[in-house]
């Protein structure tokens, strides 16, 4: 039973030892776990590469997140930024939040240092175009909906409203981000368009998954990359192990050890307390 008592009582400090060994172990050993994908970035994944399977075609990426969620949602905009540009078409970059403009420099930076896409030679500062940072959020939207270059100049000779995009791709953090760009552009679209409904897709926080399921299980999103996780899974996708996937096994690492704990925990309560019943 002493045993029992020791494991009931585990000094703190050792648990973030252990937790702090889970972590940094895998990565220095750089341990690959395998990464299946799940069904919603499977969706996802399926209708981008279907509607940019033909040329002529343009994306509008939203960089609606900061620094604080950039380990989750920056891996998402760079694997989708470079599966549109492989492609050979346009890809369009705007913000909702601030912070979002440095996000959007962030990926092009990596998208320009990438060496697949240097050696392909594609013409990156052609296909890549800035729209930049408007206040407002839903007000943004619906202004884009008719008159991009009212509320964003520099893209007159680029586009005239939202319906001249095939996909909006929010990458989202909060409001105004994945919601917003559902009602206010997606759903909005086929009214606006002349019939022409264009497809939304969302990479987000993994706090904000189940608030946007319903949209998913409606159709109004085609598919949402969810945290970390929803990442790794589009990065597999496009048979890529990138940082999503390698941030994935120490996390895994150390989600196994909470769970260990969890158990050690419960089977130490148990079996001290039915001893201390039987006295």
């Amino acid at each position: 039973m002493n045993i029992l008592k020791i494991l009931n009582n585990i000094d703190s400090r050792i648990i973030y030892l252990l937790l702090a060994v889970a972590v940094i172990s895998p990565m220095l050993l750089e341990i690959q776990l395998p990464i299946e994908p799940d069904e919603y970035a499977a969706t996802a994944h399926k209708a981008i590469e279907k509607t940019f399977n033909e040329k002529d075609k343009k994306i509008l990426l939203s960089f609606d997140y900061g620094p604080s969620t950039e380990p989750e949602l920056g891996p998402m905009s760079f694997a989708i930024m470079k599966q549109v540009l492989l492609s050979g078409n346009e890809v369009h970059l705007s913000a909702l939040f601030p912070t979002g403009m440095g996000m959007m420099t962030q990926t092009i930076n990596k998208i320009k240092s990438d060496s697949e896409l240097q050696d392909l030679g594609i013409n990156l500062n052609e296909n890549i175009f800035e729209l930049g940072y408007a206040p407002g959020g839903e007000a943004v939207i619906k202004g884009m909906l008719s008159d991009i270059p009212k509320i964003f100049p520099e893209a007159k000779n680029k586009v005239k409203n939202l319906c001249d995009y095939d996909f909006i791709v929010s990458f989202s953090a909060g409001s105004p981000g994945s919601k917003e760009w559902v009602q206010f552009a997606g759903d909005q679209s086929a009214t606006q368009c002349d019939g022409k409904k264009i497809k939304v897709t969302t990479g987000v926080t993994a706090v904000q998954v189940t608030e946007l399921l319903p949209y998913v299980n409606s159709g109004q999103l085609q598919g949402i990359l969810a945290g970390l996780s929803g990442a790794a899974s589009y990065e597999s996708l496009n048979g890529v192990y990138g940082p999503a996937s390698k941030n994935m096994t120490p996390q895994s690492f150390a989600h196994i050890l909470i769970v260990i704990l969890i158990i050690i925990g419960n089977i130490t309560y148990i079996f001290l307390n039915a001893r201390d019943g039987s006295k």
